[in-house]
């Protein structure tokens, strides 16, 4: 019933995508006159072959009987559905349909149509209507399906072990999608269907990669006026293990029924030089393994399997077959589904062995090994008389760069040919022996460079020495020992000083470069040979003779338009100034008396790399500056007279462009005038190339895309085969929304050896109303902390009547905890705040952020009473309160980045952290007491041998009292100790105090408490060090770490003294150290630390503590 109904709505698509249009002469698929329109009335992959699936593309090709029939016209109308209004469309379509008026015809209604689709609209149909005094071409339009997100959803089923171990494949597959988020869909619903089966037939391939050979793949639109969301269902079935690997005997031979290969015609025995036990064994791999303990049975992997095979090649080749041919059946063709496994033939041609030997050389001095790694058999797969003349030129070179510069290396083959009894267990025996004859000769070490025939005014000595990669032996040491010369070496070095030259205009410069045991044999080439047959002291001068030449001079500059054409005059004077500034050649600027636009200059060098740099110059840092963005610059440098040259440059399309209607595409949710407003230009404006980086960079700096691209599709009309006749450029801006829902709530749950248990909900509203206001709510519910906090963001466009340098960020937050703490027992605080915050990125990789805020909490908690208290005198307790408001500022400079030098706060392998801080708390802002808080923090990371994470933090706090007070109100204090501070010691433990009490009801027994003791100053530091020691896949990894904490609290730096002199640090400053395991994975992270305190007081457990902490997130 449901296969019926389906094929029912298809029929009838496709029956309505055939009829006619009641007021056109076309058809309403996208068709012209004069075509024959065919809708399949199935839909599969086979059928859809025939149809152009781009989306605006025309339902079917014209007929040829109308390919020519021109359909002229003088004015456009447009009919149909439109997004932006009918005037913008119009004008959007002006200047792409103009050079049609004449040549519009069946034959090119295609490409007009994919010209339409740029803009978003499907060729619907067009029809002409005449005029008095012309034609008018009326076009049938229809906004194109506009993605706005690609849903994937995966059902998985497993066979034995879960699929914790498996990497993610949502985001695999959307990025083998070609539909994605911002892309149109074909408006034809038989179109859509293949474009449709298309991406599903690419989804199955790829999951058919991964060992998912049973998944079933659904992929269908939810279609809602003119945009679509593409949902994705995808069912694995249980994935695919490599099961039996059978491995073919070698060409020319079969198996008898020992399981042996035997060559029926010499009825002889022929093994592969590798087992084929060794063989099946390469392709058998654990699911995941934690150091040697594996587990499981991975599933099939067709990455995996390639990198298996190649590594079979690689074992022959070690074993002298560089020729070996491995190739693997199909696997999906070897498929048993009743035990889920895939079961390939290994089919091995290993061709003939090769045996390769070295005579000649001192195997103390020249290892085998690395003779053999110059050998360039295995990366060309052969081992003929080609290859064997490139290994020995590759061994020469080796010799050369070992000092020995009268290096002699030959070859020679022999081929052995050895059969064994026919019947008998004997193998045969075929192979070829290559033999390097190397004579060394004696090793010479590069005592001198010099130069020769160079002037000083144009290239030093010590400049040309820094040029070239021979240098003279600087003596042995631990680093270096012999400083050698090849032929290969003196040949670069002498194009290296030839390409010097010609950059500085000396185009004819000549270097002959000569090598001798002793500097009177250079340049004289038969004493140089001589000396180096009969000289044995071991030295080698080089000396490179240079023949400058006369230098060649820029004399003349000209400036044309398009053939030859003048250029104004504004715009001449314009690029023979930059000119002049760019060569630093002021009478460049000076315009020549004679015809055109000509410069003459009289001592400028022709640097060749710096005259051709101009042509780029000119065209992006000076023409596209001043909104010229259409123009190409082409440069062409020819003779002009003896040692001279003149530049020409022709000027294309020259002319000034305007910003034409702006049209958005993309933003769903976000205001089109927030948009309009942050790219920063406007329809009128000059378009310049700073108009369009800046435009994106700014839109892209909001935070609220994950893509921008602005296309201008009239601006490069010439690429499209077009004529430019516009000087007006429409703007289409599309943009990827990054919070495309109504919010995002966050759960998570975990524990830790700081609040116990505890659970958290987020609710997170961002681009409220389409604008960008985020808000931010929390609930936090744990054993020893309640938490309520919510905080409303406003982005600094906001306040776009302020000049955009000076629109800032403000934030507006409040908060309501209960938190058990050492100290205070619990402790209530309620409290808002409001922040001010300007951001600048001065570099790529550095973001400035410098804030202004204003503070308020109020903190209530209980204290023990002198004497009881209440109306039954029962009470032993009171609630006081400390009531603070500040004013303060911060400073912080981000620099964490990834090992490709690109800022990454959240996994960063190098670069730093620093911030400043400062605060003022006054009666006068609502509080109880005065004082200031500065503060500081910096954190430094490296990573080291590309495994080892290195991080260094250190922080500084002090408050000073004002008012005549002594020490900062009690809850205002610094205190350290725990997870978030120093390691090993108890929970704000680091610094204590003690008290001494009474037990009641006896009068003569006292008790001594240790509690937390808080501070004016507090001092922290730590070291940490992480190195990974497990990742079975991407979303899971598991690091060990070592780390040294560090801390200090006190009320007076004149308490921080070192009281025994045998002391290095301090006694006030308590340092620990630990180690711990740590995992991140896919839904959570982890981690499990034992620190040991190295100055463990009253209080403290010597044998260290435990630190503990996981939390699981899931986000919806």
């Amino acid at each position: 019933m449901r296969l019926a109904l389906v094929l029912l709505l298809l029929t009838a698509s496709a029956a309505w995508a055939q009829l006619p249009d009641p007021e056109s002469s076309e058809s309403v698929g996208g068709g012209v006159a004069g075509s024959e329109e065919v809708v399949p009335t199935t839909v599969d992959l086979a059928s859809c072959q025939r149809y152009d699936v781009t989306p605006g593309a025309l339902m079917a090709p014209p007929a040829s009987a109308a390919l020519a029939t021109p359909i002229p016209w003088t004015e456009l109308e447009l009919e149909g559905r439109f997004i932006e209004s009918k005037d913008t469309v119009r004008r959007l379509l002006e200047p792409i349909l103009a050079p049609y008026r004449t040549s519009l015809s069946a034959a090119t209604m295609p490409q007009v149509a994919l010209l339409i689709a740029r803009f978003g609209y499907q060729l619907v149909g067009h029809h002409t209507v005449d005029l008095p005094n012309g034609t008018r071409l009326v076009l049938e339009l229809a906004p194109l399906p506009l993605v706005r997100r690609v849903d994937v959803k995966i059902a998985r089923s497993y066979l034995g072990i879960t699929g914790i171990a498996d990497k993610p494949l949502d985001d695999e597959i959307r990025q083998r999608m070609s539909i994605r988020t911002g892309t149109y869909l074909p408006l034809n619903s038989v179109l859509r269907r293949c474009q449709l089966l298309e991406e599903e037939r690419r989804v199955v391939e790829y999951l058919h990669d991964e060992g998912y050979f049973e998944a079933k793949v659904e992929i269908f639109t939810v279609m809602e006026v003119s945009r679509a969301e593409v949902r994705v269902r995808v069912t694995l079935g249980d994935a695919f293990t490599v099961g039996k690997v059978t491995v073919q005997c070698p060409p020319g031979t079969e198996r008898n029924k020992r399981g042996r290969c035997i060559n029926p015609t010499t009825n002889t025995i022929e093994e592969l030089a590798i087992s084929e036990a060794t063989i099946k064994n390469q392709f058998a791999h654990s699911r995941f393994c934690l150091t040697k303990i594996c587990f499981g049975t991975a599933h099939f992997n067709r990455e995996q399997h390639q990198k298996d095979l190649e590594e079979i090649r690689k074992q022959f080749r070690r074993a002298g077959y560089p020729g070996v041919r491995v190739v693997s059946t199909e696997p999906v063709q070897y498929l048993n589904r009743k035990t889920r496994t895939v079961n390939p033939t290994i089919t091995i041609d290993p061709r003939r062995r090769v045996e390769v030997e070295f005579v000649g050389h001192d195997p103390d001095a020249i290892g085998d090994g690395e003779l053999r790694g110059r050998l360039t058999f295995d990366a060309a797969g052969s081992a003929d008389d080609v290859e064997v003349e490139n290994s020995a030129r590759a061994i020469r070179t080796l010799l050369q760069e070992k000092g020995y510069f009268d290096a002699l290396v030959t070859s020679s083959r022999e081929r052995y040919d050895s059969e064994p009894k026919p019947g008998s267990s004997e193998v045969g025996v075929h192979f070829d022996r290559i033999t390097f004859h190397l004579s060394p000769g004696r090793q010479r070490r590069v005592v001198s460079v010099d130069f020769a025939g160079n002037t000083p005014d144009v290239i030093k000595d010590e400049d040309l020495a820094k040029l070239v990669e021979t240098k003279p032996n600087a003596g042995r040491s631990l680093f270096r020992s012999v400083a050698s010369a090849t032929s290969l070496h003196l040949i670069e070095d002498q194009e290296r000083i030839k390409d010097a030259y010609r950059k500085l205009g000396y185009l004819n410069a000549q270097v002959y470069p000569s090598a001798s045991s002793s500097k009177a044999g250079l340049d004289n080439p038969a004493l140089t040979a001589t000396l180096l047959a009969t000289d044995d002291r071991g030295d080698l001068h080089v000396r490179f003779t240079i023949d400058e030449g006369t230098p060649t001079l820029l004399s003349r500059i000209v400036i044309a338009g398009a053939n030859g054409a003048p250029i104004d005059d504004g715009l001449c004077t314009g690029v023979l100034g930059e000119l002049a500034r760019v060569l630093k050649q002021d009478e460049i600027a000076v315009r020549a008396n004679e015809p055109g636009c000509v410069a003459i200059a009289n001592t400028l060098p022709y640097h060749v790399e710096k005259v051709g740099e101009t042509r780029a110059h000119l065209q992006r840092e000076y023409l596209f500056k001043q909104g010229r963005t259409r123009s190409q610059v082409e440069l062409q440098v020819v003779p002009f007279g003896i040692d001279r040259v003149e530049a020409r440059y022709t000027l294309r399309s020259p002319e000034k462009l305007r910003i034409g209607r702006i049209v958005l595409r993309g933003n769903f949710k976000t205001s089109k005038n927030l948009i309009l407003r942050e790219l920063g230009f406007k329809e009128g404006d000059s378009l310049t190339s700073d108009a369009i980086s800046e435009g994106e960079h700014r839109l892209r700096n909001t935070g609220l895309f994950d893509a921008v691209n602005i296309e201008w599709p009239d601006l490069n009309c010439e690429s499209q085969q077009r004529t430019c006749n516009s000087e007006v450029i429409n703007a289409i801006v599309r943009v990827e929304e990054r919070f495309d829902n109504k919010a995002e709530i966050i759960i998570e749950g975990g524990v830790s050896s700081y609040n116990l248990w505890f659970g958290t909900f987020r609710l997170n509203q961002r681009n409220l109303f389409g604008r960008g206001l985020r808000f931010l709510a929390s609930l936090t519910l744990g054993a020893k902390l309640k938490e309520a906090e919510g905080t409303f963001r406003i982005p600094p466009w906001i306040h776009s009547r302020l000049p955009r340098k000076a629109q800032f960020t403000t934030d507006i937050n409040g908060v309501y905890r209960q938190q058990d703490t050492p100290r205070f027992g619990l402790l209530t605080t309620q409290g808002f705040g409001v922040a001010i915050t300007k951001q600048w990125q001065p570099w790529t990789s550095h973001v400035w952020n410098f804030g202004l805020h204003y503070d308020f909490r109020l903190r209530s908690r209980n204290v023990d009473a002198l004497r009881p208290i209440g109306a039954d005198q029962d009470e032993s307790q009171v609630a006081i309160s400390t009531r603070t408001g500040s004013v303060g500022a911060t400073f912080e400079w981000e620099h964490r980045i990834d090992r490709e030098g690109r800022l990454s706060p959240f996994a960063p392998e190098g670069g730093w952290r620093f911030e400043v801080s400062g605060a003022l708390a006054s009666p006068a802002l609502l509080g109880q007491d005065t004082f200031v808080k500065v503060s500081g923090s910096a954190s430094k990371f490296f990573l080291l041998w590309n495994q080892l994470h290195l991080r260094i933090d250190g922080r500084y706090d002090q408050g000073f009292p004002l008012g005549g007070a002594v020490l900062l109100p009690e809850v205002e204090r610094f205190f350290a100790g725990g997870d978030p501070t120093v390691r090993g010691y108890a929970d704000d433990r680091l610094a204590t105090e003690l008290v001494q009490v009474g037990v009641p009801p006896l009068d003569n027994i006292t008790q001594i408490r240790v509690i937390p003791a808080g501070g004016n100053i507090r001092v922290l530091g730590s070291i940490d060090a992480a190195l990974p020691i497990w990742q079975p896949t991407n979303t899971i990894s598991l690091a060990g770490a070592l780390f040294t904490d560090a801390g200090l609290i006190t009320n007076s730096w004149r308490a921080v003294d070192i009281d025994d002199p045998s002391e290095l640090i301090p006694t006030a400053i308590r340092p620990s150290v630990g180690m711990g395991l740590r995992a991140l994975t896919g839904f959570g992270v982890g981690a499990l630390e034992y620190a040991v305190p190295l100055r463990p007081q009253l209080g403290d457990d010597p044998r260290g503590r435990i630190h503990f902490y996981f939390a699981a997130r899931a986000q919806f």
